[in-house]
């Protein structure tokens, strides 16, 4: 294991060993928008790193995450509802991303946000999964969209939605079409999911298979470029895993990590 690399995992970790930092007024609404945006509030409130003297800065983290646990609940509720309308039609399913953490007990209650639920079902039984979503209420954000799931453009559908507000993305493949002509993970996350141990029915996918779609969204498909979440799923899993990487390391290879400079020495 490189060191520089463990280093950089466990620096979010260890946040809660360094002196407690005050914001000027400015630097607080920076921070609120920063968080609102990369939806960090709840790592900023659980590393235990604010003066309490930014009592305006605290008080809208604190709110953010609220707004962030209760739409979660929301989520989670509509995930049961879909897993077993998917399980009496035998449509093989698994949650992907963030709510995937969630579930699977990676974060502590209240630390992992997540936008909307992101399903990975194969894609022979993706105009069937469409139907079961709209017949308990999803239907597309955009009503110019054609109401079907039958053209296989990007590695997934538009976004779908319910009265509720909960947001759906459908994929039929975990990596994008440009990058990958073949998907070098849809195959081996649908084969090596697990079921939720909370909720029998729901399936997520395994550690290895959570990791490398970590490296895969935060450095190929985000290129970086989608805050700092990423980071910290990578140290969250790898904290889960008993400090360990996957001893099967061939999602990451097939993902072309191994090749470069900065991720081949962590395999």
């Amino acid at each position: 294991m490189n060191q520089d690399i463990e280093a950089l995992l466990y620096s979010y970790l260890l946040k809660t060993q360094l002196q407690a930092a005050r914001f000027s007024s400015l630097e607080e609404s920076q921070i609120i928008k920063l968080c609102a945006q990369y939806l960090t509030a709840g790592f900023v409130l659980e590393s235990n790193s604010l003066d309490p003297a930014n009592t305006g800065l605290l008080n809208s983290l604190k709110a953010q995450r609220k707004l962030s646990s209760l739409r979660l609940m929301s989520m989670k509720q509509d995930l049961i509802d879909i897993a077993q309308i998917f399980n009496y039609q035998n449509i093989d399913f698994v949650v992907l991303k963030g709510l995937a953490l969630a579930m699977g007990g990676i974060y502590k209650p209240g630390v992992r946000a997540s936008r909307d639920i992101d399903l990975l079902v194969s894609k022979e039984n993706i105009p069937h999964a469409y139907r079961a979503l709209r017949s308990i209420g999803f239907k597309y954000v955009d009503p110019r969209t054609a109401d079907q799931a039958t053209i296989f453009g990007s590695h997934h559908f538009p976004v779908m939605t319910n009265d509720r507000g909960t947001f759906i993305e459908l994929h039929w493949r975990v990596t994008g079409t440009t990058r990958f002509k073949d998907c070098p993970l849809t195959e081996t996350i649908m084969d090596q999911r697990q079921e939720n141990e909370t909720h029998k029915g729901i399936y997520i996918p395994d550690i290895a298979g959570m990791m490398a779609h970590t490296l895969y969204h935060g450095l190929i498909h985000h290129g970086m470029g989608h805050g700092p979440i990423f980071l910290f799923d990578l140290a969250a899993l790898y904290k889960y895993n008993q400090n360990r990487w996957p001893e099967d390391n061939n999602l990451i290879k097939k993902l072309g990590f191994a090749h470069t400079a900065r991720i081949s020495r962590l395999i």
